[in-house]
């Protein structure tokens, strides 16, 4: 991020939009900034406008780009594209677990990217046969959404660093966020056109953060499962999170409650997971057609 934009407006103006890296730090901001008008009881107050770098991709794209000529594609329909195109290539009917092998190839689309990576400048070894593979299911991901004047989230910040808005209003960037290459080059060109964007600072806050190295998924949630047991021993009445990333499904939700039960904290402890619509084929099918509608 260059130097332009790095610190706040000095003008004071409000932002239209507080840009967060995903739905986590969003909550976790929302729940911070809202903690003076709490301390006051207040009853009702304006929602912060704060938005997902993704969530925030998509609306600029609404304002700005050009939605009546290409019609941006969600997760779901582009993870559906990405399995079709690599059913239909030569080496789908031998591939195992196709499903996963999409989902790999799409996220490794998203990081080139987010890279800026041009395909061009691509190219594949002779002993590299999976990557030969990604290389021409990529092309044809492109030619597809080329042909059906579709574009993916992955293309919106190209298009939108070769047009930035001129118009766009205040932004601030709320930190934990890692800008990828992509990211900074849009906020440049974003700055380069007048708009006025600022860093928050890290709110200041009693906190020890330790990294640990385990030997696998089971030790790292008994040693979490342990954590809290101490932190509930020494002060029984506090709030205790354990939070898993990539809790998707019940038995991840049964295997951590067996865990902690072992370590002594079963009846204290409460998961959740959302599972991701397009795990659920109707739900996923109709929620792709409305969007599309």
């Amino acid at each position: 991020m260059s130097r332009g934009h790095a610190r706040a407006s000095a003008d004071g103006a409000p932002p239209a939009a507080i840009i967060v890296e995903g739905r986590l730090a969003a909550l976790q901001w929302e729940i911070h900034l809202a903690a003076p008008l709490l301390e006051r009881r207040a009853r009702a107050w304006p929602s912060a406008p704060i938005l997902t770098y993704r969530a925030w991709l998509e609306r600029l794209w609404l304002a700005h780009g050009r939605p009546e000529s290409r019609a941006l594609l969600g997760p779901g329909q582009s993870a559906a594209l990405w399995r079709e195109i690599i059913a239909d290539s030569a080496e789908g009917p031998a591939l195992l677990g196709a499903p996963g092998v999409a989902a790999w190839a799409e996220d490794a689309h998203r990081s080139l990217a987010a890279a800026c990576v041009r395909p061009k400048a691509l190219a594949a070894a002779r002993a590299e046969d999976d990557f030969a593979a990604f290389l021409r299911w990529r092309a044809r991901y492109l030619e597809r959404l080329d042909a059906s004047g579709w574009i993916d989230a992955a293309g919106l910040e190209a298009e939108l660093i070769e047009r930035a808005p001129r118009d766009e209003g205040p932004i601030e960037i709320a930190p934990p966020f890692e800008p990828t290459p992509a990211a900074r080059r849009l906020f440049d060109a974003l700055a380069a056109s007048g708009a006025r964007i600022a860093t928050r600072a890290v709110p200041d806050g009693p906190c020890r953060a330790v990294r640990v190295q385990l030997e696998d998924g089971r030790a790292e949630i008994a040693a979490a499962a342990r954590w809290a047991r101490r932190r509930i021993e020494r002060s029984p009445d506090a709030r205790v999170a354990v939070v898993a990333a990539g809790l998707r499904d019940a038995a991840s939700d049964s295997e951590i409650k067996r865990v902690f039960a072992e370590e002594g904290v079963g009846e204290q402890t409460c998961c959740g997971y959302e599972p991701a619509p397009d795990t659920r084929p109707a739900i996923g099918a109709a929620l792709n057609a409305l969007e599309l509608l």
